[in-house]
């Protein structure tokens, strides 16, 4: 009998160390924890209970959707970390996703301290805004890496890079981060795209995903944004 073995690595050859491929049937509890919060998002509430992260047929799904929230907000969504389970300094960091379109929809895929459990410091490996600064109809071409640091979330302590390329909303791409000791690159379906050299964080952080809805500064949801709107992700993977 021959035995095959299949190991995952990233494209330099780096051992995977987290992987969620989303091939059950409902959210691994031993990996991801929901968190209920109005912490960021103007429109949203994020609901712990897990209704609207689900996992079918190959794709882990976050939805947000107009519907009664325990805080009023007029949006449920949901975001989902590891922050009990899974943290990592360095590495490779990826999600295979496919974003939603509409008027303030806010997808992010991002890491925060394991020490601390808020930032800063955090990394966001993508964030999405459909209507960033200067823009007027939903801007669906167009991707950031950030890096925050300092003592507070000031917009002057912020360092990022942005990718404008062909629609993300209209199918799949992998959204990355080489993150090394003092330097993140930003990768785009494997193309390098921008590169942060100061001020990058050193210590373990876990992973977040996220559909939020609503910024003061990037765009609010309208009549036109659909309910329900859809993060699609086939897979996140982390690598040492």
């Amino acid at each position: 009998m021959l035995l095959l073995v299949i190991v995952l690595t990233s494209l330099d050859g780096q051992g995977l160390t987290f992987s969620e491929e989303c091939d059950g049937d409902s959210l691994d509890r031993g990996k991801w924890v929901t968190e209920w919060g109005v912490y960021f998002g103007e429109d949203v509430d994020f609901m712990e209970d897990a209704s609207q992260a689900t996992v079918s047929d190959g794709i882990c799904e976050i939805r947000a959707e107009r519907k009664r929230t325990p805080s009023g907000r007029a949006w449920a969504s949901a975001l989902i970390s590891t922050r009990r389970s899974f943290a990592q300094a360095y590495g490779r960091f990826e999600i295979r996703a496919k974003l939603p379109r509409g008027r303030g929809l806010w997808p992010a895929f991002w890491l925060l301290p394991e020490r601390t459990g808020h930032g800063p410091p955090e990394i966001d490996v993508m964030e999405a805004w459909t209507n960033p600064p200067g823009t007027g109809s939903p801007d669906t071409r167009s991707v950031s890496t950030s890096v925050h640091y300092g003592p507070s979330y000031d917009h002057d302590l912020r360092h990022t890079v942005w990718h404008r390329g062909r629609d993300f909303t209209a199918g799949f791409h992998e959204y990355a981060v080489e993150w090394r000791p003092g330097s993140i690159t930003m990768l785009v379906d494997g193309v390098p795209r921008g590169h942060i050299s100061r001020d990058v964080p050193d210590e373990p952080m876990y992973v977040i995903v996220n559909l939020a809805v609503g910024s003061e500064t990037n765009g609010r949801p309208d009549a036109s944004t659909p309910s329900p709107s859809r993060l699609l992700i086939d897979y996140i993977r982390v690598f040492s």
